[in-house]
């Protein structure tokens, strides 16, 4: 009996290291698909509109980071606003890497 109930758990460690697995990967494959969308989206909007380039654009950071803070509607004035802690929040992103945005800010 306790080789059976022992076979038991492992078929449901397996099965619950399969679901976590794939999860994790519909939940990639997820942000991939709203990234994609939202910076298509942008793009037509910008081209349809002949807007200029926004602001951050000019903030001493990577490049992945403008285009997410341009993404989500973040100007310069809006990252000065805001605190660290709750930029970071907003943005998912450590606290480190909301201190450079906001001092990058700050800076131009």
């Amino acid at each position: 009996m306790p080789a059976l109930s022992l076979k038991i758990t492992q078929n449901i460690i397996a099965s619950l290291k399969i679901d976590l697995y794939v999860s994790k990967f519909n939940s990639t494959r997820y942000y991939i698909y709203k990234y994609f969308v939202g910076h298509s989206a942008w793009m037509v909007e910008s081209l349809l509109e002949n807007e200029k380039e926004p602001d951050v654009y000019e903030l001493g950071v990577a490049e992945g980071i403008k285009e997410m803070l341009a993404l989500r509607g973040f100007t310069k004035e809006k990252i000065l606003n805001s605190t660290v802690n709750n930029l970071a929040e907003t943005l998912q992103i450590d606290y480190y890497v909301a201190l450079i945005i906001y001092n990058s800010a700050k800076k131009n």
